[in-house]
């Protein structure tokens, strides 16, 4: 076994098991979260997707991250609910970057080393914040904790609303670049595919690291969900409900709009969390390009964290080749 897949999955088990709970012991009951329920949301994809993009943006005075040496401005779309940050600037001319974190995403940390990998490329960044996250976060609840949570029905609506906001987020930089590249890991790697399968303008290249591709099975299954199944399952939902609820957001029964040759999967070899052989599948269905490295879940994710300033060549060689992908060097055309 390689080594890098090894430690990957002893990194992954430590966060599952130990540091995860914790987070989520911070969460709101699960009756709580549907008496909290901010609008009714509608269940289906399509139309979600169609929501009208927003037709202006109100961008706050920057402000400096000195840790990576960028300027960013904290956006809002005209939608209160959409949110996020601008790194680098907008240029007609230029392709821009809609970045879609995963879930339980803590702070901008590993958001802004992704950004800077791509600023240096000369591609414009804008980091969507999914909903319950950063600054969207309910005081006193963990990150994420409402979007995937024992209500099934509440976490259906949220990444419904998620993959409409992405829609919302992709019309807006489209109108203020000169194309539109998506990316997404884990949770987000889920939602910018199905906004490159859904959308009436898909983006012109997607870039999707460990997506959740089958929601429904890691709900079911992987220790990534232990906390939630069980909340789940304790209500008395069976995974046979929980198959068909989710059904509609199972990459594996979609196509992207997105031509497969435009469209870039990585997969860590140890991933605990989405199986590399789910993975493989997606690639075979879709015909995409795909690339296996080692890791886990969780360090599949860490080059970005360390950035390239630190000097891991060897694990940051496949994002170096994402990045080349995205500015034109990498893609087969």
């Amino acid at each position: 076994m390689i080594p890098g897949t090894l430690l990957g999955k002893l990194l992954d088990r430590y966060l599952f098991r130990r540091v995860q709970p914790s987070l989520l012991d911070r969460r709101t009951p699960p009756e709580e979260l549907a008496a909290q329920r901010r609008r009714d949301l509608t269940t289906e994809l399509r139309a979600a997707v169609g929501t009208p993009a927003p037709r202006s943006a109100d961008l706050g005075g920057e402000l400096n991250d000195l840790r990576v040496g960028l300027a960013y401005r904290p956006a809002a779309l005209s939608s209160p609910e959409v949110v996020g940050r601008l790194y680098g600037e907008t240029d007609p001319d230029n392709p821009a970057v809609l970045f879609v974190h995963g879930w339980l995403q803590p702070s901008y940390l590993s958001l802004s080393e992704t950004a800077a990998l791509l600023v240096r490329r000369g591609l414009a960044v804008f980091v969507l914040e999914l909903p319950h996250h950063l600054s969207r976060r309910p005081p006193g609840e963990a990150h994420g904790a409402r979007l995937v949570s024992g209500d099934l029905k509440l976490t259906l609506d949220s990444l419904v609303q998620a993959t409409a906001e992405v829609s919302a987020a992709a019309a807006w930089l489209r109108n203020r670049a000169g194309g539109l590249f998506t990316m997404g890991f884990s949770l987000g790697g889920l939602i910018a595919g199905l906004h490159a399968c859904l959308a009436e303008e898909p983006p012109d290249e997607v870039v999707l690291i460990a997506p959740a591709a089958r929601p429904a099975d890691i709900l079911i299954r992987s220790p990534l969900a232990d906390r939630v199944r069980r909340t789940v399952f304790a209500q008395g939902v069976t995974p046979r409900e929980i198959r068909r609820v989710l059904s509609p957001l199972d990459l594996t029964r979609l196509r992207p709009r997105t031509p497969p040759e435009r469209v870039y999967l990585v997969a860590g070899r140890g991933d605990r969390a989405v199986p590399v052989a789910v993975l493989r599948g997606l690639r075979d269905r879709w015909g995409c390009r795909y690339e296996e490295v080692s890791g886990g879940h969780i360090s599949l994710w860490l080059p970005l964290v360390a950035g390239e300033g630190l000097g891991f060549d060897r694990g940051l060689s496949w994002c170096r080749r994402v990045a080349d992908f995205l500015e034109g060097r990498g893609g087969g055309a």
